[in-house]
Protein backbone atom coordinates (compact mmCIF):
# COMPACT_ATOMS: atom_id res chain seq x y z
CA UNK A 1 0.00 0.00 0.00
CA UNK A 2 3.04 2.16 0.51
CA UNK A 3 3.97 1.75 -3.44
CA UNK A 4 0.68 2.24 -4.17
CA UNK A 5 0.14 5.53 -2.83
CA UNK A 6 3.51 6.63 -3.98
CA UNK A 7 2.43 5.48 -7.92
CA UNK A 8 -0.15 8.55 -8.12
CA UNK A 9 2.27 11.08 -6.24
CA UNK A 10 5.12 10.42 -8.85
CA UNK A 11 2.54 10.28 -11.65
CA UNK A 12 3.84 6.79 -12.25
CA UNK A 13 0.69 3.87 -12.23
CA UNK A 14 1.95 0.74 -12.28
CA UNK A 15 1.48 -2.86 -10.62
CA UNK A 16 1.30 -1.74 -7.19
CA UNK A 17 -1.46 0.88 -8.17
CA UNK A 18 -3.58 -2.41 -9.55
CA UNK A 19 -3.07 -4.30 -6.13
CA UNK A 20 -3.47 -1.13 -4.36
CA UNK A 21 -6.69 -0.69 -5.67
CA UNK A 22 -7.94 -4.24 -6.29
CA UNK A 23 -7.28 -5.37 -2.56
CA UNK A 24 -8.45 -1.86 -0.67
CA UNK A 25 -11.66 -2.12 -3.04
CA UNK A 26 -12.28 -5.24 -1.55
CA UNK A 27 -11.45 -4.96 2.21
CA UNK A 28 -12.95 -1.67 2.07
CA UNK A 29 -16.40 -3.09 0.52
CA UNK A 30 -16.37 -5.88 3.01
CA UNK A 31 -15.81 -3.88 6.06
CA UNK A 32 -18.16 -1.83 5.33
CA UNK A 33 -20.87 -4.96 4.20
CA UNK A 34 -20.13 -6.35 7.65
CA UNK A 35 -20.59 -3.05 10.17
CA UNK A 36 -23.65 -1.26 7.63
CA UNK A 37 -25.22 -4.14 5.80
CA UNK A 38 -28.16 -2.36 6.06
CA UNK A 39 -27.41 -0.02 3.42
CA UNK A 40 -27.09 -2.52 0.53
CA UNK A 41 -30.04 -3.13 -1.42
CA UNK A 42 -31.46 -6.10 -1.17
CA UNK A 43 -30.67 -7.44 -4.81
CA UNK A 44 -27.05 -7.83 -3.16
CA UNK A 45 -28.27 -9.12 0.27
CA UNK A 46 -28.33 -13.11 0.40
CA UNK A 47 -29.65 -15.14 3.61
CA UNK A 48 -26.02 -14.42 5.03
CA UNK A 49 -26.07 -10.97 5.01
CA UNK A 50 -24.15 -9.22 1.88
CA UNK A 51 -21.05 -11.02 0.56
CA UNK A 52 -17.73 -10.15 1.78
CA UNK A 53 -14.61 -10.54 -0.25
CA UNK A 54 -11.69 -10.47 2.55
CA UNK A 55 -10.54 -13.81 1.42
CA UNK A 56 -10.24 -12.50 -2.28
CA UNK A 57 -8.17 -9.12 -0.99
CA UNK A 58 -5.90 -11.12 1.33
CA UNK A 59 -5.21 -14.10 -1.53
CA UNK A 60 -4.25 -10.70 -3.86
CA UNK A 61 -1.41 -9.79 -1.36
CA UNK A 62 -0.68 -13.29 -0.37
CA UNK A 63 0.26 -13.94 -4.36
CA UNK A 64 1.92 -10.57 -4.86
CA UNK A 65 4.17 -11.45 -1.70
CA UNK A 66 4.78 -15.00 -2.89
CA UNK A 67 5.52 -13.46 -6.47
CA UNK A 68 7.75 -10.80 -4.76
CA UNK A 69 9.60 -13.68 -3.15
CA UNK A 70 10.49 -15.69 -6.36
CA UNK A 71 11.64 -12.46 -7.55
CA UNK A 72 14.13 -12.00 -4.75
CA UNK A 73 15.29 -15.72 -4.96
CA UNK A 74 15.91 -15.38 -8.46
CA UNK A 75 17.80 -12.23 -7.95
CA UNK A 76 19.84 -13.54 -5.61
CA UNK A 77 20.75 -16.83 -7.71
CA UNK A 78 21.75 -14.03 -10.47
CA UNK A 79 23.94 -12.34 -8.04
CA UNK A 80 26.28 -15.08 -6.68
CA UNK A 81 26.30 -16.19 -10.80
CA UNK A 82 27.65 -12.51 -11.36
CA UNK A 83 29.97 -13.54 -8.37
CA UNK A 84 30.48 -17.10 -9.98
CA UNK A 85 31.27 -14.94 -13.51
CA UNK A 86 33.91 -13.00 -11.53
CA UNK A 87 35.87 -15.42 -9.65
CA UNK A 88 36.83 -16.60 -13.38
CA UNK A 89 39.09 -13.53 -13.80
CA UNK A 90 42.42 -14.09 -12.42
CA UNK A 91 43.07 -11.54 -9.67
CA UNK A 92 46.72 -10.81 -11.02
CA UNK A 93 48.84 -10.76 -14.34
CA UNK A 94 52.14 -11.80 -14.97
CA UNK A 95 53.83 -8.91 -17.29
CA UNK A 96 56.72 -8.49 -19.42
CA UNK A 97 59.03 -5.91 -19.00
CA UNK A 98 61.89 -6.47 -21.43
CA UNK A 99 63.58 -9.83 -19.93
CA UNK A 100 62.04 -9.49 -16.33
CA UNK A 101 58.44 -10.46 -15.42
CA UNK A 102 56.34 -9.14 -12.59
CA UNK A 103 53.19 -10.30 -11.40
CA UNK A 104 50.62 -7.23 -11.10
CA UNK A 105 46.95 -6.83 -10.41
CA UNK A 106 44.63 -7.08 -13.37
CA UNK A 107 43.50 -3.34 -12.78
CA UNK A 108 47.29 -2.63 -14.00
CA UNK A 109 47.44 -4.02 -17.17
CA UNK A 110 47.50 -2.10 -19.98
CA UNK A 111 46.72 -2.31 -23.25
CA UNK A 112 49.98 -3.39 -25.19
CA UNK A 113 51.22 -4.95 -22.52
CA UNK A 114 52.53 -8.34 -22.88
CA UNK A 115 51.72 -10.69 -20.76
CA UNK A 116 53.06 -14.47 -20.05
CA UNK A 117 50.12 -17.37 -19.62
CA UNK A 118 51.21 -20.25 -18.03
CA UNK A 119 49.85 -24.03 -18.12
CA UNK A 120 46.46 -24.00 -16.08
CA UNK A 121 46.28 -20.29 -15.58
CA UNK A 122 43.38 -18.22 -16.23
CA UNK A 123 43.97 -15.93 -18.91
CA UNK A 124 43.90 -12.56 -17.41
CA UNK A 125 42.44 -9.78 -19.93
CA UNK A 126 41.10 -10.30 -23.57
CA UNK A 127 44.16 -10.14 -26.16
CA UNK A 128 46.11 -12.07 -29.09
CA UNK A 129 48.61 -14.74 -28.81
CA UNK A 130 52.29 -12.94 -29.91
CA UNK A 131 54.34 -16.24 -28.83
CA UNK A 132 53.65 -19.79 -28.01
CA UNK A 133 50.81 -22.62 -28.77
CA UNK A 134 48.37 -23.71 -26.38
CA UNK A 135 44.79 -25.86 -26.18
CA UNK A 136 42.30 -23.06 -24.46
CA UNK A 137 38.91 -23.95 -22.42
CA UNK A 138 36.64 -21.41 -23.48
CA UNK A 139 33.83 -23.41 -22.16
CA UNK A 140 32.71 -20.47 -19.73
CA UNK A 141 32.10 -18.53 -23.18
CA UNK A 142 30.76 -21.26 -25.72
CA UNK A 143 29.54 -23.62 -23.07
CA UNK A 144 31.88 -26.35 -25.48
CA UNK A 145 34.01 -28.18 -23.21
CA UNK A 146 36.64 -29.11 -26.11
CA UNK A 147 39.71 -26.63 -25.55
CA UNK A 148 40.72 -24.77 -28.87
CA UNK A 149 44.17 -24.79 -30.29
CA UNK A 150 45.42 -21.23 -30.28
CA UNK A 151 48.32 -19.96 -31.79
CA UNK A 152 50.35 -17.08 -32.52
CA UNK A 153 47.82 -14.31 -33.95
CA UNK A 154 44.44 -15.87 -32.48
CA UNK A 155 42.65 -14.37 -30.10
CA UNK A 156 42.20 -15.21 -26.36
CA UNK A 157 39.21 -14.37 -23.97
CA UNK A 158 39.96 -13.24 -20.26
CA UNK A 159 38.64 -15.47 -17.90
CA UNK A 160 39.47 -18.49 -20.32
CA UNK A 161 41.31 -21.46 -18.97
CA UNK A 162 44.84 -21.85 -20.64
CA UNK A 163 45.90 -25.75 -21.38
CA UNK A 164 49.26 -27.42 -20.97
CA UNK A 165 51.01 -25.36 -23.28
CA UNK A 166 52.42 -21.67 -22.15
CA UNK A 167 51.83 -18.10 -24.50
CA UNK A 168 52.53 -15.00 -24.55
CA UNK A 169 49.57 -12.82 -25.13
CA UNK A 170 49.48 -8.63 -26.01
CA UNK A 171 46.67 -7.34 -23.81
CA UNK A 172 44.22 -5.29 -26.36
CA UNK A 173 40.90 -5.15 -24.11
CA UNK A 174 41.28 -4.54 -20.53
CA UNK A 175 39.22 -3.44 -17.35
CA UNK A 176 35.82 -3.04 -18.15
CA UNK A 177 36.64 -3.28 -21.98
CA UNK A 178 36.94 -7.41 -21.81
CA UNK A 179 34.20 -9.51 -22.93
CA UNK A 180 33.65 -11.58 -19.22
CA UNK A 181 33.13 -7.06 -18.04
CA UNK A 182 31.04 -7.01 -20.39
CA UNK A 183 28.20 -9.80 -20.15
CA UNK A 184 28.76 -9.53 -15.92
CA UNK A 185 27.65 -5.87 -17.22
CA UNK A 186 24.65 -6.91 -19.04
CA UNK A 187 23.69 -9.67 -17.20
CA UNK A 188 23.56 -7.14 -13.93
CA UNK A 189 21.68 -4.42 -15.95
CA UNK A 190 18.97 -7.30 -17.35
CA UNK A 191 18.57 -7.78 -13.51
CA UNK A 192 18.30 -4.40 -12.28
CA UNK A 193 15.30 -3.53 -15.15
CA UNK A 194 11.81 -4.12 -15.26
CA UNK A 195 9.47 -5.31 -18.16
CA UNK A 196 7.81 -1.98 -19.60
Amino acid sequence: FVRFFDSPRHRSPNMWTAIGLGGGAAYLYSLVAVVFPSIFPMALRHEAGVPVYFEAAAVIVTLVFFGQVLELRARDQTGRALRALLDLAPKTARVLHGAHEHDVPVEHVKRGDRIRVRPGEAVPVDGRIAEGRSNVDESMLTGEPVPVAKGPGDAVTGGTINGPGAFVMVAEKVGAETRLSQIVALVGRAQRSRAP
